[in-house]
């Protein structure tokens, strides 16, 4: 499951996935979303390390590894190989 690999990415890179505040997907998918304002959140492990405003955020991701956008994300994926076994 993506979400898995997702989650993972977010602990094992120095990558933050950061989310935009945005009133709309429709908006943010114009790009009319893309400063913080009053503030970004942060998804997946790093989730809980700052509190922003409450409301509607947004974030797009790479379609395969490394997802986070933006940055270079180095994985191990060697260490973890069930990441790779459909089976899970």
């Amino acid at each position: 499951m993506r979400v898995l690999e997702l989650f993972i990415e977010s602990i094992i890179s120095n990558c933050n996935f950061r989310a935009q505040p945005c009133s709309s997907r429709a908006d943010f998918q114009a790009g009319r979303c893309n400063t913080c304002g009053a503030g970004c959140a942060n998804m997946g492990y790093n989730s809980n390390s700052q509190q922003p405003p409450n409301g509607t955020y947004y974030l797009s991701t790479n379609g395969k590894s490394p997802y986070c956008k933006g940055c270079v994300a180095k994985l191990a994926r060697s260490l973890l190989p069930w990441l790779n076994d459909s089976s899970y």
